[in-house]
């Protein structure tokens, strides 16, 4: 299947365009105070002044390293953070747009463009826990599936007669390296890319290898002045003071696998179906490649909150891949995709899943690498089943069935209940009209207690920085202020807070705001200097006013 007619290309372009336009659409709708503020809230504290590993302890500000540029760019141009929100959300977009675009490239060298497109389109359909924010799950997601496809087309080209710098596979150890500073977890999904490539880069390994490695490296370098700053101790303070967030029990890897069994109940069906069509398009390609376009229908299923059926759904159809490679004829292109495409995700994959407080759904942000593949894989196996098909009018199916995917994936992050800490979609009738939030969409109770709680904030928030816990990252963005403590998001944790009651203690002023939520837990050591330093102002639905005198 070489081609495909006008209308199969009109089609598909139709189907890309609204698969975005409904992601953009997506965008609108949900606030969430907590996760997504935090994303924001790291590179703001830094465009405000603050210094990375220095000021800000949680581990997690290496995703934010990413975002930072962009940040301290808006917040140059309208001199707060008015709009961020919806600014980072389509900004989203552009950049799974991006992943699209690779894996599109990589797509158009096997399959036709249509089908190719709508790959494309599939990457921009990923929203892991609801959450539609630029943070280290998404970046490392995206940067590892962009540098795999770099890999991959590095692989397939003619050995390169050019400059180190201009060779694909350097420039997909920069985007691993980029994803690993976002998620350092995706560093284990190097090594099996590396050692794919050595033994995959016949009649030139050594130069393969040596450009991947050298790619990591630049961006090492680049990226290094900000450790180099912070120092060696105190970048172990930063690991000590997250550490009970990460896990070390060695002993859960047989817990998470059972986990991930029983969260996809319909795999061992689904993988023996295919199996059986795989072995029987030889003999009969005509009536299975009618019917393996609903191929991607079988990954449904998974167990889980409907905020983390996108990533189940995408753990599931990863594992799909070896199959559809089964069935490839270019085998040279099949153990390419196979070994350098779809298997080094699974190493992150298991490595995000043991360390992440998220357990097993973890996974699935690396995951949503070897998905791409699998999807990638099995439009070869059916374009290479087409080609077989006396009645070529037929092959149309097979052209679009990249778009069973892209919908799937669609209808997954626009479920009524997929919005991370929301009311359902129904619900979301009011839009905010200034602030952090302003053109998007919640529910007309939720608006109206951030419009109270904006208009405490902003009467009362003087000074160079304010104190929001332990649930309210959102606090700093609406007061245009820097965090009194050593995190945008600080927890009740006596390790950590002890911290966040020294960072209070030196660099709390009078005047500045403390914002207290409403809750219970265990006394802290940030509570003492809170209370002796702090005079209370107000308390409100949900939460306590005071300022430090």
């Amino acid at each position: 299947m070489n081609g495909s007619g006008p209308i199969i290309r009109y089609v598909a372009l139709v189907i890309a365009l609204a698969v975005v336009a409904a992601m953009l659409d997506r965008m609108r709708f949900g606030i969430d105070f907590t996760d997504e503020a935090f994303y924001v809230a790291l590179p703001f504290r830094f465009a405000l002044g603050d210094r990375p590993f220095i000021d800000e302890l949680n581990v997690t500000q290496t995703g934010a390293l990413l975002l930072y540029p962009f940040v301290k760019a808006y917040v140059w141009v309208k001199g707060g953070a008015s709009g961020i929100f919806l600014f980072i959300r389509v900004l989203y977009v552009c950049f799974f747009g991006a992943v699209g675009w690779a894996t599109f490239t990589l797509a158009s060298r096997f399959v036709p463009r249509p089908a190719a497109l709508l790959l494309g389109a599939a990457c921009v359909c990923f929203i892991p826990y609801g959450i539609p924010g630029l943070s280290y799950n998404t970046l490392s997601a995206g940067l590892l599936t962009i540098g795999l496809c770099l890999a991959v087309c590095g692989l397939l080209e003619a050995p390169p007669r050019r400059r180190v710098h201009r060779d694909t596979l350097f420039w997909a150890g920069v985007a691993h390296a980029t994803a690993a500073l976002a998620y350092p977890s995706v560093v284990v999904a190097t090594v099996p890319t590396a050692a794919a490539i050595f033994a995959l880069a016949a009649g030139r390994r050594p130069r393969a290898v040596g450009s991947y490695a050298l790619g990591g490296l630049a961006f090492a370098a680049l990226s290094s002045p900000v450790f180099l700053q912070a120092g060696v101790s105190q970048l172990r303070h930063v690991v000590a003071y997250s550490s009970q967030a990460i896990s070390s029990d060695m002993n859960r890897a047989p817990m998470l696998l059972d986990a991930f069994l029983a969260q996809h109940p319909q795999l061992w069906r689904s993988l023996a179906i295919i199996a059986v069509a795989v072995i029987a398009a030889r003999r009969h390609p005509l009536l299975v490649g009618i019917a393996s376009p609903a191929i991607p229908l079988l990954a449904r299923g998974s167990v889980g909150a409907p905020i983390v059926a996108n990533m189940n759904y995408l753990s599931c159809f990863a594992l799909f891949g070896p199959l559809f490679y089964l069935g490839m004829n270019d085998r040279r292109a099949a153990r390419v995709l196979l070994f350098c495409g779809w298997l080094p995700p699974l190493f992150a994959a298991a490595a995000m899943g043991w360390s992440s407080g998220n357990g097993i759904v973890a996974s699935g942000l690396a995951m949503y690498a070897s998905a791409i593949f699998s999807a990638l894989m099995l439009s070869i196996w059916l374009s290479d089943t087409a080609k077989r098909w006396t009645w070529t009018w037929l092959r149309a199916p097979a052209t679009l069935a990249p778009a069973v995917v892209a919908l799937e994936l669609l209808r997954s992050v626009l479920g009524d209940d997929a919005f991370y800490r929301e009311e359902p979609r129904k619900a979301l009738t009011a839009k905010v009209a200034e602030g952090p939030y302003k053109g998007l969409f919640t529910s007309p109770r939720r608006k109206a207690w951030l419009a109270g709680v904006t208009a405490d904030i902003r009467a009362h928030a003087k000074g160079e920085r304010a104190l929001f816990f332990y649930d309210f990252p959102a606090g700093y963005l609406i007061a245009n202020k820097r965090p009194n403590v050593s995190s945008a998001w600080i927890f009740p944790f006596a390790q950590r807070s002890v911290d966040d009651a020294r960072f209070f203690q030196e660099r709390a002023a009078p005047g500045e705001l403390v914002m207290r939520l409403n809750g219970h837990h265990p006394p802290m050591p940030l509570d003492a200097p809170v209370k002796s330093r702090t005079t209370p102002i107000g308390q409100r639905d949900g939460y306590r006013l005071d300022v430090v005198r």
